[in-house]
């Protein structure tokens, strides 16, 4: 993709880029291995429309809102795995559409907080579990990580791609992501009547 766009302020270049998992901005260049600031452009968001000041305001985040009227508690907006979302003491809530994080107020910020439920989108929680393993009846789980939602399976751990919905998986669709990550690894499972 590659746009660049020129910041004088930072003296860096912001550019458009296309990664793994979609478009992202990029604040200058790798350095002696170290990683550049970097933002994912949100989902349903066209890369086109990202224009300097939205690149910088992404580079941002999170970002702060204001204070909550009724405790102070700093509200903040920002844009993770599962999409755009507001935070605020141990309260997180889903934007329900991903554009809101350029422009979402105070107002709009408290009445999404008002129906959210104290600790959601903690990183290594369990979403939910699936079922039991049909080889040896171990528990299939659904898990919040830092670095995106997986399947857990005893000591396995395997990642659940984009394009899968972490709430919507099937138990079909996780076993076979056990199966594949066993055999990357290495550990693939022999078939045992073991029980």
């Amino acid at each position: 993709m590659a746009n660049l766009i020129n910041t004088a302020e930072s003296e860096q270049d912001i550019k458009l880029l296309n990664g793994r998992f979609g478009p992202y901005v990029q604040l200058g260049d790798v350095v002696e291995k170290e990683k550049p600031k970097r933002a994912s452009v949100p989902k349903g968001i066209s890369p086109s429309s990202i224009d300097l000041d939205k690149a910088q305001y992404l580079l941002s985040l999170p970002r702060e809102i204001g204070g909550h009227p009724e405790t102070g508690e700093i509200i903040t907006v920002n844009y993770g795995r599962y999409g755009g979302y507001i935070n605020c003491g141990d309260k997180n809530a889903s934007l329900e559409d991903n554009s809101e994080i350029f422009d979402i107020g105070i107002n709009r910020a408290v009445s999404l907080l008002a129906n959210a439920k104290p600790g959601r989108l903690k990183s290594s929680s369990e979403i939910k579990t699936l079922g039991e393993h049909p080889d040896d009846k171990k528990p299939i789980k659904v898990m919040k990580g830092k670095f995106g939602p997986y399947i857990k399976y005893k000591s396995t751990n395997a990642t659940i791609p984009d394009n899968i919905d972490p709430e919507e998986i099937l138990i079909e669709e996780a076993i076979d992501l056990i199966e594949k990550k066993l055999e990357k690894t290495g550990k693939k499972k022999k078939k045992s009547s073991k029980k």
